[in-house]
């Protein structure tokens, strides 16, 4: 589906690559954990995670065990994967796809939203987060793509229009 409609996008300058999924353990288990109870969105070596990333946890996560970020950072095999993955293969733009906000989270440079497809909001960056690693410690900017499971995961028609709604708006098709 999307990947058709990326290769529809002409320009030589334009390469891909997709990880269909980072977290085969959270899927099957129905969680955004990983086998080991990882939240892998608190896991990424930033250069905060020593200092902050247990410290934050406990204080602002509340010991949440669905946000546990590990013993240390970069530990879990699918952040070492995405990594190797980046460092790679250098993107340009990191498109990640999460539930269950139904929003755009976008961690890059300012700009105005241009689209209504979604609502905007910076829900900012933590200690060991896929956005500080990327943006803020090497400038490569993450746009979250928050789907609500109601709305787009229900409907394959659904899912298939905000694909093309979104690939539109970054890459117009000309």
């Amino acid at each position: 589906m999307w990947v058709d409609r990326l290769n529809m996008i002409k320009s030589p300058s334009n390469h891909w690559r997709i990880i269909p999924l980072a977290n085969p353990d959270g899927l099957k288990l129905k969680t955004r954990m990983n086998s080991r109870k990882v939240d892998l969105n608190r896991n990424f070596p930033t250069k905060d995670w020593d200092k902050l990333a247990i410290k934050f946890w406990k204080n602002s996560g509340k010991e949440d065990p669905r946000r546990f970020p590990g013993t240390s950072a970069g530990s879990e095999i699918e952040v070492k994967c995405i990594i190797e993955h980046v460092n790679g293969f250098k993107p340009d733009i990191i498109i990640s796809i999460h539930t269950p906000y139904g929003l755009f989270d976008f961690d890059g440079p300012k700009f105005r939203p241009i689209s209504n497809v979604l609502p905007w909001k910076r829900l900012g960056t933590f200690p060991g987060s896929l956005g500080r690693w990327a943006w803020d410690e090497r400038k490569i900017p993450v746009l979250t793509i928050e789907l609500d499971p109601e709305t787009f995961l229900k409907s394959k028609s659904s899912f298939i229009m905000l694909q093309d709604k979104i690939t539109d708006l970054l890459w117009p098709v000309r």
